[in-house]
């Protein structure tokens, strides 16, 4: 061993090995000491400015090779203006925001970096009392490949974004208060065209504070509870999609298919038909072509802790104005809340949209190019989640009640079942019924009862004026 050491190609190995360790020991440890993190935060908060973005970061620091860690990051969002809609009425503008993040950790894997010029970042963000934990991006040439491993209790009013959360295209402004959670992954191929992966959202004690409708004049409404609010979204191309091969569209279009957009709450139920999408067809246009194809049904309530808020605020009313006399009874008396109700607001337009009301559920569908989308009340086209909408449902599909041996029809039988339909203007009646494994239906037209009875038939569609 001895001599192997003291071989003269040993030794020089040995030198050079040292002298390399050292440099780099040397740069891992000075690295930090020296970065100009002063002067890098500048830069960047230069540079975001100039693009019409104010930022500003507490602190900046590297943190060995590679990692960089950020304290204190604030960035704003300038506001918009209201665009023309139709008849000439400008839509509700966009309010200025200010993203707010309290920590980022970003590790860039330099090697890739030096000698692919590609970009592989992995992050963790610090917002509140929640984070986003386990992201990932990954850039070679055009591609991205996006991963967020999960997002725990990240609450829209500490990143400072609940304003901008609905958009102009809603006529609703406020401000939308929640806890995000969820996981995505997805790959971007350099167009549309290569577009897959999923997003998993849920927005828990989701809360609308303050909202405004800009219609009709504008006002101002009371809170709404939304509860938890659910957002499911595969992308991929049309032709893998089974729910969406029906609908309109190339093939080899890529399509946003919204599996689920569901809000559960006790002043909001919300659900969406399986069938909606954004679809972007093929070429070079992008998201500027995409078309959107959204329907679902909500229904407003009142909960029971607001009803009770409200007994108790009427109450109190009642008893100071049955003592005036007091000086303290003047100044316990808040102010006025004349704020409408959002119940209040469907009762007014109620014969407006009595004709779109099926089991309680008003059906609204947005349609046309994906950033000026026309909304406008329909039929519920949505069975799964509401009440009573398993009415003429096969039994196991989304929305049916079980009918169970004892209510089954036989096969082959005659006998015919009721079903009491409202129709309170010209409709469209699909019917479906499942007898064991077949497919049987068949309608005509008694009155406003609608009756059918087993037949041969896989499915029955008739316009009833």
């Amino acid at each position: 061993m001895e001599r192997i050491l003291r071989h003269p190609r040993t030794s020089a190995a040995l030198q050079y090995s040292g002298y390399s360790l050292f440099f780099i020991a040397a740069l891992v440890l000075c690295l930090p000491w020296t970065f100009p993190s002063r002067q890098l935060r500048n830069f960047v908060a230069r540079q975001a400015r100039l693009q019409g973005y104010p930022l500003h970061m507490d602190h900046i620091a590297l943190r060995g090779l590679g990692t960089v860690a950020i304290d204190g990051l604030r960035l704003t969002v300038p506001g918009k203006s209201g665009e023309p809609q139709e008849g000439g009425a400008m839509g509700p503008s966009l309010p200025a925001v200010e993203l707010k993040i309290d920590h980022i950790t970003a590790k860039i894997a330099i090697l890739p970096l030096i000698f692919g010029r590609n970009v592989d970042v992995r992050f963790d963000i610090e917002a509140g009392e929640g984070k986003l934990s386990d992201g990932h991006i990954v850039k070679k040439g055009d591609a991205f490949d996006i991963e967020i491993g999960k997002i725990d209790a990240l609450a829209l009013a500490d990143l400072g974004i609940g304003r901008r959360a609905l958009g102009p295209q809603t006529f609703v402004t406020g401000d939308l208060d929640g806890k995000i959670g969820g996981k995505a992954q997805v790959h971007y191929g350099g167009s549309t065209e290569d577009l897959s992966g999923a997003v998993e959202l849920e927005l828990a004690d989701a809360v609308l504070k303050s909202p405004e409708i800009s219609m009709m004049g504008g006002f101002k409404l009371t809170d709404l509870g939304v509860g938890t609010l659910t957002l499911k979204v595969k992308m991929g191309l049309k032709q893998s999609v089974a729910a969406l091969a029906a609908q309109r569209g190339a093939e080899k279009a890529t399509v946003l298919h919204i599996e689920t957009l569901q809000a559960e709450g006790d002043e909001l139920q919300l659900v969406t038909e399986e069938t909606s999408h954004i679809l972007i067809p093929p070429g070079k246009g992008g998201f500027k072509q995409a078309t959107i194809a959204l329907h679902f049904a909500f229904q407003f309530g009142e909960s029971a802790k607001k009803k009770a808020a409200d007994a108790k605020a009427a109450a109190d009313k009642g008893d100071k104005a049955g003592d005036k006399a007091t000086d303290k009874t003047a100044a316990d008396a808040g102010p006025t809340d004349d704020r409408a109700k959002w119940s209040k607001i469907l009762a007014m337009a109620g014969s407006r949209l009595k004709p779109f009301e099926r089991n309680g559920f008003i059906g609204i569908g947005c349609t046309g190019p994906l950033f000026r989308p026309q909304c406008k009340p329909e039929l519920p086209m949505v069975t799964t989640g509401t009440k009573a909408a398993a009415v003429g449902r096969p039994e196991g599909a989304p929305g049916a009640v079980g009918a169970g041996k004892d209510n089954a029809a036989p096969a082959g039988s005659d006998r015919e079942e009721l079903i009491q339909v409202e129709l309170p203007g010209p409709s469209t009646v699909v019917l479906e019924y499942l007898d064991d494994a077949r497919q049987v239906a068949g309608a005509r037209l008694s009155g406003l009862a609608l009756t059918f009875s087993p037949t041969a038939a896989a499915s029955y569609s008739a316009s009833l004026d």
